[in-house]
This record gives C-alpha cells, structure tokens and sequence, in this order.
C-alpha cells in the first residue's frame, strides 16, 4: 500500500483514478524517461492534493500539430 501524507495520511487505493488519451495522438516524440516522470510527477501531486475517497483524472489532448495538453483533475466523490 503506497500512501503519502497531506494533512491526513492518504492512500492511493483510496483515489480513484481515470485516463482519457484521445485517438488523435498517434505517437508522442518526445525523450521517454523524461515523459514517463513528468506523467508519475503529475499523478504524484493529484493522488496528494485529492481528497480521500475523492477522484483524480488524466486528460491527454493535441495542443495544436506540435503539442499536446495534459489535464489533470481531481474532485471529491
């Protein structure tokens, strides 16, 4: 159980969780292991700032032909 601490001590099994990658995107260019930290970093600070019990999303859009937007959210159930 991997839980992190933000005023109460919160667990990841207690955050539900969604991703939504648009079948726009065919491939990302982009260095991997940098992609892959910054997508854990930005699921790292959702899980911490989302409200037990609460619920936390990954939007995944084309900015434009040379970017690509992503989204996260998090609301209480």
């Amino acid at each position: 159980m991997r839980c992190v601490h933000h005023g109460q001590q919160i667990c990841a099994e207690e955050v539900a969780g969604f991703a939504s990658v648009t079948d726009e995107i065919q491939a990302i260019k982009a260095d991997k292991r940098r992609l892959k930290q910054m997508i854990v970093n930005l699921l790292s600070n959702a899980v911490k700032f989302t409200p037990q019990f609460g619920s936390m999303g990954l939007e995944i859009l084309p900015e434009n032909d040379n970017a690509i937007r992503f989204t996260v959210s998090g609301y209480r159930y």
